[in-house]
């Protein structure tokens, strides 16, 4: 029997004065791919076109099982006012927005400052209020906040140390609290349709954006969160019709993807 997550995951742990050492989970190289883009985040035809049409699904997915993992009434005026949110590679705030319309009260972080200053600006264009810090998941947890809610989209591909980073968003998290995770799948059709025909071809993404070998797979995702008593309750699959231009859910996991778990009560 594997006796610890080390060895179950073959993450090396290394101690000073019996402590675990610090992770830096992100790498210099991939946040400096976004350092250019940061004042195109909301250019419905730009760089990021394809997360505004993914983004759709994606806030709904979010939206309505935060609704029901919490019990919450949708018809009343800001149904997420009680609920507290880390967006964890929030970016220009695609996602932090609508949320934060909905009346959550939603702290964002990112390692690339710009981009934090994007986010901010557009914020304060729309009078909304968020709070949109730069820095990294894993220097968060020296304040020890925890949250309602986790929230990490289409980042981890971008991740150095995948385990370290998936254990740090589990300490964000309030006991029965929720976390969301999308992300693409390690497969030939991510390949061929995440890289080959959505970076080369369509441009919908910068070319070399992505690296396939970053993607991860489900079964990649899921047991390091079990470890960390989190309970992967739903994987959908986020796909695109052709015809209508539209990103909708979907069973279809193989190319992108978005989980949803709860983190167990009791420890």
């Amino acid at each position: 029997m594997l006796k610890s997550y080390e060895q179950a995951y073959g993450v090396i742990v290394l101690k000073k004065n019996g402590r675990p050492k610090s992770y830096n989970c992100l790498d210099s190289e991939e946040i400096s791919k976004f350092a250019p883009l940061a004042q195109k985040w909301w250019e419905p035809s730009g760089p990021f076109q394809a997360l505004h049409a993914i983004n759709v699904p994606r806030v709904k997915y979010i939206r309505d099982n935060l609704y029901r993992s919490f019990k919450i009434d949708p018809h009343k005026n800001k149904p997420l006012s009680e609920i507290s949110i880390i967006d964890v590679g929030c970016g220009g705030g695609l996602t932090a927005e609508p949320l934060a319309r909905l009346g959550a009260k939603v702290t964002a972080i990112d390692a690339e400052k710009d981009t934090i200053k994007a986010a901010k600006f557009h914020a304060s264009k729309s009078e909304l209020s968020i709070d949109y810090r730069h820095t990294k998941v894993e220097h968060l947890l020296s304040s020890k906040e925890q949250f309602d809610c986790v929230i990490a989209l289409e980042i981890i591909e971008h991740i150095n140390d995948l385990n370290p980073f998936l254990e740090s968003l589990c300490k964000l998290l309030l006991p029965d609290g929720v976390i969301f995770i999308s992300t693409l799948n390690r497969t030939l059709s991510s390949y061929l349709l995440g890289i080959v025909f959505a970076e080369r071809i369509l441009r919908w993404v910068p070319n070399g954006m992505h690296d396939w070998s970053r993607f991860v797979r489900p079964s990649e995702l899921i047991y390091p969160l079990r470890y960390h008593e989190v309970h992967v309750k739903d994987v959908s699959g986020l796909s695109y019709n052709p015809l209508s231009g539209d990103w909708f859910l979907s069973k279809k996991l193989k190319v992108n993807y978005i989980t949803f778990g709860v983190r167990k009560s009791t420890i």
